[in-house]
């Protein structure tokens, strides 16, 4: 599956992963966004549930990165890479505080 991205202001279209990566902002001052936003079932989220916070990301990464743009298990070497250094396996975890449940972000 290939994911092909746009302009948020219309002038660009069709553009690849690297493309859109490598250019940085769009031509017409844009931002790049898919053009078809992925969809998950109530299926697919309630067994994304019981994911790691690195499994999630690579579930929901590789739906926008296709793995003729970054194979998959290069994008598994990236993203755990990238939470590494996080103190805690939940990377962003969510603590509850009186009633209110709190993204910690320290």
């Amino acid at each position: 599956m290939t994911i092909k991205y746009k302009s948020t202001r219309g002038k660009q279209s069709g553009l690849s992963f690297e493309e859109v990566v490598l250019g940085g902002l769009a031509t017409d001052k844009g931002l790049y966004v898919p053009e078809k936003i992925p969809n998950f079932s109530m299926k697919k989220i309630e067994e994304m549930r019981s994911l790691s916070y690195i499994d999630l990301a690579y579930e929901v990464i590789s739906s926008f990165v296709g793995p003729e743009d970054v194979p998959s298990q290069k994008l598994k070497e990236i993203i755990e890479k990238s939470f590494s250094t996080f103190r805690t396996p939940e990377v962003a975890p969510v603590v509850k505080l009186q009633e209110f449940w709190v993204l910690e972000l320290f």
